[in-house]
């Protein structure tokens, strides 16, 4: 299979992945708290290629000059940008999350290598996570109040649409 016939797939799944999300959130309040889709095309390195922005963003209203870029606290292992279309490589070990940057136009991406706790500031919308920690670790998604709002273990190589909007921390252990 040619690389460009590969790239082709990929995309296409995430962009699937994307859509299905999008259409699982709007569905109401249940399927909010834990959008999740099938498997995607990931190789056994860990590659998989971002697809384009999530329907939420493609909606905003927002200007971007009053937009704020995702962060997170403490410092994760790693963060980049990563454009539509361009590989993501989740190391082993790791959890991933990718949320849309408005202010850059493209993912910002997190990789938690570290257990804690990570708070999350300027999150907003469909977003994606993929889990290659070490099986049996159980990582949660919390809300404003501390609530658990989902718990998940490693299942790579899904990679799951996630409403982060909601969400206020993530706990990777």
């Amino acid at each position: 299979m040619s690389t460009m016939v590969r790239w082709l797939a990929r995309t296409t799944a995430v962009t699937a992945l994307l859509l299905a999300g999008a259409g699982a959130v709007s569905a109401g309040p249940a399927s909010a708290a834990a959008a999740s889709a099938g498997p995607a095309s990931a190789d056994p390195a860990g590659r998989v290629f971002f697809g384009p922005p999530p329907a939420s963003a493609q909606l905003s209203t927002l200007d971007p000059l009053d937009a704020n870029t995702p962060t997170m606290s403490p410092a994760p292992r790693r963060v980049y940008n990563a454009a539509d279309g361009s590989e993501w490589i989740c190391p082993v070990e790791n959890l991933c999350v990718a949320v849309w940057d408005p202010t850059q136009s493209n993912w910002k991406v997190f990789d938690l290598y570290t257990c804690n706790r990570y708070y999350f500031s300027y999150w907003d919308g469909d977003g994606l996570y993929l889990d290659r920690q070490t099986a049996g670790t159980v990582s949660s998604v919390y809300n404003q109040s501390g609530g658990v709002l989902h718990t998940f273990t490693p299942d790579y190589p899904t990679v799951h649409v996630y409403n982060w909007s909601p969400a206020w921390s993530i706990r990777n252990c």
